[in-house]
């Protein structure tokens, strides 16, 4: 019977002696591996992003007051839908929030029939995740949206502090236009277009969100309040359409 032989002598008996192997003896290759790990650095702090508006069709517009505010309600232990898992999942990825902490932090009415929510999630480091997306009443009445169209959103360590206005990110596509503005000392925000008609903001995690339709004609305002009623300040919707 032959003698044991060591595994690792084996295997590396079997490997083929190649030039770089000759070049490279092991105290060098060890040392720049050590290089390598050392400068892997921090990752990036999160930073908001300008929201990604999809195609929705929009038909009669809604408009009115805010129907719920501050909801609450969370996903909690239950099942999230997978539509919702599989739109916001780069997000888990990309800023550790977790998905089943999403909440829907308001809704007011959207276009069509649709209802205009945003929902908000957030991860153990302080990063909270915030999108606004249309979806059926029927998908309002769950915990989470479940038939939605998503109108992006953005990711960030805190809440807005930055003064009423005194910022906007807007995307549109052909259909509809959605924006965010800080809300300073704002508690209420309502935009109005120039034939007077006027669609809610909606308060959340520091700024207001909102929709128009982009076949309105005009330049929208959104006039901020104080929570004793007055005026706070206006200011112009870019219109990107």
């Amino acid at each position: 019977m032959s003698a044991h032989r060591n595994s690792l002598d084996t295997l590396s008996a079997l490997r083929p002696r190649t030039s770089v192997t000759a070049a490279w003896p092991p105290a060098v290759r060890d040392a720049a591996l050590e290089r390598v790990l050392l400068d892997r650095g921090t990752p990036a702090a999160p930073v908001r992003s300008r929201f990604r508006l999809r195609r929705l069709a929009v038909g009669g517009l809604a408009t009115g007051a805010v129907l719920t505010g501050g909801l609450g309600v969370a996903a909690g232990a239950g099942v999230l839908p997978q539509d919702f898992v599989d739109t916001f999942a780069f997000w888990a990825e990309d800023s550790g929030v977790d998905l089943s902490t999403a909440e829907r932090n308001a809704t007011a009415p959207g276009p069509d029939g649709l209802l205009f929510s945003v929902v908000t999630m957030s991860g153990p480091d302080g990063t909270v995740c915030v999108a606004p997306l249309f979806e059926t009443p029927e998908s309002a009445s769950g915990p989470v949206p479940s038939v939605f169209e998503d109108g992006g959103g953005s990711c960030g360590p805190e809440p807005s502090t930055e003064a009423f206005g005194s910022n906007a990110a807007v995307n549109a596509d052909d259909e509809a236009h959605i924006y965010w503005v800080p809300a300073g000392r704002a508690v209420r925000a309502e935009l109005t277009l120039p034939d007077g008609s006027g669609y809610p903001a909606v308060l959340v995690h520091g700024g207001f969100h909102g929709w128009f339709p982009t076949a309105s004609e005009g330049d929208p305002v959104l006039t901020g309040y104080a929570a004793d009623g007055s005026v706070v300040g206006q200011v112009g919707i870019p219109r990107l359409r």
